[in-house]
């Protein structure tokens, strides 16, 4: 498999995780204004207010990380 399409498949991958976290905070949200805890459903808006906003959906930037590499990288600097 070419890089280009490496990067296609994790654009793709990166996509569908967004769009579930987005589908479980809306979730999560209307569920809770019904069970009356306003305060946690605004709680949760404010969170992901860029996610939740159709002018800044776009433009908002999602990071995401492997732990390992992540863990890797920690090591490598920490004990320089």
């Amino acid at each position: 498999m070419s890089g280009k399409a490496d990067d296609s498949d994790v654009q793709v991958r990166m996509s569908a995780q967004r769009d579930e976290i987005y589908d479980h905070v809306v979730n999560r949200m209307v569920t809770l204004f019904a069970e009356e805890k306003y305060d946690s459903a605004l709680a949760i808006g404010d969170e992901f207010f860029e996610w939740l906003d159709e002018t800044l959906i776009d433009n908002e930037q999602t990071f995401f990380y492997d732990e390992d590499e992540l863990k890797e990288l920690y090591k490598s600097v920490r004990y320089e």
